[in-house]
This record gives structure tokens, C-alpha cells and sequence, in this order.
């Protein structure tokens, strides 16, 4: 895997070891894809735990299930923190590591060998919970190439992934930052990320950036920046630095294999006022007979009702499209490769310029129109 200009990862063959087996092409997503299908039942979900839903991004799904599979003796793989604070696939087979999975994580995650790491634990009769985004559920599934009983596959619904590159020089930016308001401590420690902090409520999330002064020290400093005022968070819904493919992505509508599909159900209080919380509410696709037995089993523990796969598309229009590319893309990345971090505020605040003026734009054209 070798990493292009914009800090995204590729497969790249080497000639003097391929066999011209073309099993690269034949499990290949992309090249193989899945016909569009759609859910056997959409529900509304929250986690009855409002402690679970106050740690978790929206209502406390993922952990539900995970809970389910950790007893049951099963491994559970998903998106973590390494010691570099990049974003890499692991896998934990007890609950007090379920916390390092918890979240969402808005970079692209480095699934390193965790599909061969299931393949055998699925082979051994282990049973499995990979999550991760619709691209990496149908990559995981065209590498199996076996539909496994015991294997549980949820995807996150995906607005696209940034790239890991800009994430790993934001956070140099943001300790250079501290560094030059605190000279006497050099040397700045991460201790913990949240990009979805919800002591500010699940609608109005905050990115929390928690760290010592000090490897040594013992004091924590928290900052908080409401999701829309984070540089990196801006130029991510911008859709600044998302991988090329997520303008085009092949795994959505159902594509990816995925037994159950989980999100935010954004815009709950209007379809389903009597189970919104600012705690976090879930959209829960059940893809799959499978999938179904699943929820079934842990809506015990849920505030639940049945909903429409065109009411959660209403709202939450990545489940099924993706994102438009900017049409300003290449100069963002020129700009970036000039001016680093500071680039991402540039393009936003434009953005938001060109936005206003065209909303004033259409408004004057309705004044005209009505006269």
C-alpha cells in the first residue's frame, strides 16, 4: 500500500512477485459491485443507558451489540486511535477496551490486516463484529468470498473519508499552536480526541482536544470548539480532502453487504418527536435476515420505533448519495501544498462568502418575481 501526494493509500503490485492470478480484480469492490438493495425494517433507536449515549456519537447502538458479541466469547474490530493518534482498524475481545471503538472517527482508517485477522477468526468458529464504512464492509466480504454465519457486519453511514495526511499535520498544527502560547512546556501531549463531544448536545456537537503540558504532567487542559468552528471539522463537511472515491462511491444504497446499517437519525424530532433526545438518536437499517435477529436482540435495551427508509433518507441523504466534488478541489490542494492548515480556513470562509451571496441572489430573484 503506498500513499499518493494527498496522503491516501493504494495497492500497488509488485511485478517480479504477481503471478497473474487476477484475484486482485476478482475481489475487487469497485470492479465487482453489489446491486442496490434496500433495508427489511428502518428504525429509530436510542440506548436505554444515558451514559452509553453520552460516550457513544449518536444513540449507543454499536456498543449494545459489541456488548452482545463480547459475551458470547467474539472479537469486535473497529476504527481506534493508535499511539500517534492516527486512525488505524483493531479488534478487542473484552469491555474494558470497547471504549477505544467508540466514536466516530472522521479520518480514513487503515485497516492494516484486520480482514485477514477475521477471516480466521471466523474460520475457527469465533464469532465476528467487523464495523466500519460501506467500502470497507464490501471489501471485507468480496476477501471472504464465503457468507459466514457466525460473521456480524455493520457499516457507519459515511459522508466520505478525509484524508489521513491532513489529519496527522492538523494535530502538529494544533500542538505548534500550544507550544507558541506556552513556551516553558515544549513538548505537549495528546491524551484524548472527541470529534462528536456532546456536553455541548448531540445537534450542536463540539471536537474536543484534551492534553498535558507535558509527558510528565499529571494536570489534563481541555479545549472545546463547536463542530463548525474546528478548522479541520469545516474543511471535512466542506468536502475538501475526502478521498477522490467518495464522490462516486460504489458501496452505498446497500451495496456493501452490510447485515445493518447504523447513523444518526438527523431530523428524528421531526419524523419521530416522541424518541428524539439531545443524547443522540440512531437510524438502525436492518439489511439482513441477520441483521434483523440482531436488533432483535438487543432492543430489549432500547427506546425503539419503527420507521421508513425514506424518512431516514430525507434527512440523512449519505446513506444513499454521495457528495458532490468540490469544484474548487485541485486548488484547494494547491493552495494547501503552499500554505498548509491555514488553506482550509481560506477555501471555507470563500465558501461561505460564494453561499451567501447566492442566497441573496435567489431571494432578490423571488422579490422580483412576485412583484
Amino acid at each position: 500500500m503506498v500513499s499518493d501526494q494527498e496522503g491516501f493509500l493504494y495497492p500497488q503490485a509488485n511485478p517480479t512477485l504477481c503471478i497473474e492470478c487476477d484475484l486482485c480484480s476478482k475481489v475487487c469492490p469497485i470492479i465487482n459491485p453489489n446491486p442496490t438493495t434496500h433495508p427489511i425494517n428502518t428504525y429509530a433507536v436510542r440506548n436505554r443507558s444515558n451514559e452509553t449515549c453520552a460516550q457513544s456519537s449518536s444513540g449507543g447502538i454499536f456498543s449494545l451489540i459489541a456488548e452482545g458479541v463480547l459475551a458470547d466469547g467474539g472479537v469486535v474490530f473497529g476504527a481506534g486511535f493508535s499511539n500517534k493518534w492516527e486512525v488505524e482498524h483493531t479488534s478487542i475481545d473484552n469491555l474494558d477496551n470497547l471504549h477505544k471503538l467508540r466514536s466516530s472517527k472522521y479520518v480514513q482508517s487503515n485497516t492494516l490486516n484486520c480482514f485477514r485477522e477475521a477471516k480466521e477468526y471466523l474460520s475457527n468458529g469465533r464469532k465476528v463484529l467487523f464495523t466500519g464504512t460501506p467500502c470497507q464492509i464490501a471489501g471485507l466480504k468480496h476477501y471472504l468470498r464465503n457468507d459466514f454465519e457466525n460473521l456480524i457486519a455493520i457499516e457507519v453511514v459515511c459522508h466520505g473519508t478525509p484524508s489521513p495526511k491532513i489529519w496527522q499535520e492538523y494535530l502538529a498544527y494544533r500542538l505548534a499552536k500550544i507550544r507558541l502560547s506556552d513556551p516553558q512546556h515544549p513538548n505537549p501531549t495528546i491524551t484524548d480526541i472527541e470529534f462528536r463531544d456532546k456536553s455541548t448536545g448531540w445537534e450542536g456537537y463540539s471536537f474536543r482536544f484534551d492534553y498535558k503540558q507535558s509527558p510528565s504532567a499529571t494536570a489534563t487542559h481541555t479545549e472545546r470548539e463547536p463542530y463548525m468552528e474546528n478548522i479541520y471539522m469545516q474543511g471535512f463537511l466542506k468536502n475538501l480532502y475526502l478521498r477522490p472515491s467518495c464522490h462516486h462511491c460504489q458501496a452505498r444504497e446497500g451495496r456493501s453487504g452490510a447485515d445493518i446499517t447504523l447513523g444518526d437519525y438527523w431530523g428524528v424530532a421531526q419524523h419521530h418527536p416522541e424518541i428524539f433526545s439531545n443524547l443522540g438518536v440512531s437510524v438502525v437499517m436492518a439489511n439482513t435476515p441477520k441483521g434483523e435477529m440482531v436488533f432483535n436482540a438487543i432492543s430489549p435495551k432500547c427506546h425503539f420505533v419503527l420507521s421508513s427508509f425514506d424518512s431516514a433518507i430525507a434527512t440523512n441523504p449519505c446513506i444513499v448519495t454521495s457528495v458532490a466534488t468540490p469544484p474548487r478541489r485541485a486548488e484547494f490542494w494547491e493552495a494547501y501544498d503552499n500554505r498548509g492548515i491555514e488553506a482550509i480556513a481560506e477555501f471555507c470562509q470563500q465558501a461561505k462568502s460564494r453561499s451567501f451571496k447566492q442566497r441573496l441572489k435567489r431571494l432578490w430573484h423571488n422579490i422580483l418575481g412576485n412583484k
